[in-house]
């Protein structure tokens, strides 16, 4: 593994409001990150990012359990743990992949999960009725 994804999964593993300034060290200055949820572009607007959706978490960690990398790109799986007080007492766990291109820093970086297991199943009411939309699909009918 190449001492940049190293990094990358040292920064994610403890990943935290208060370790964002090592972000430049690790995306090209016009990195692109794509997630579900947004398109930022900039390693400056990647920081205010993740500062303003890490302002209420209480806890993120990432354990990567497989590692991809040629030449140029990457992908990662991992699973997400983190805590917030809008969605309940309780951890949640979401698995998911990046798919990383880079040089000397990554300068495309995009997530892949399911946001209904992220978010929609933890909301009350909009979470029951992900739930229940699941569970029919699953059984056919």
């Amino acid at each position: 593994m190449s001492q940049l994804i190293d990094e990358l999964i040292a920064f994610y593993s403890d990943f935290s409001a208060d370790n964002l300034g090592k972000l430049p060290d690790l995306y090209d200055a016009n990195a692109v990150l794509v997630d579900p949820v947004h398109k930022v572009e900039g390693v400056s607007a990647i920081v205010g990012y993740f500062r303003s959706i890490m302002s209420d978490v209480q806890t993120c960690r990432f354990t990567f359990e497989n590692v991809l990398e040629t030449e140029g790109q990457a992908v990662l799986e991992w699973t997400m743990t983190f805590k917030h007080p809008r969605l309940g007492k309780d951890s949640i766990a979401v698995k998911g992949c990046s798919v990383l291109r880079m040089s000397d820093k990554i300068d495309h970086h995009r997530d892949y999960y399911d946001l209904g297991e992220m978010l929609y199943e933890h909301v009350p009411v909009l979470g029951y009725v992900v739930r229940s939309l699941r569970r029919k699909l699953a059984s056919g009918g």
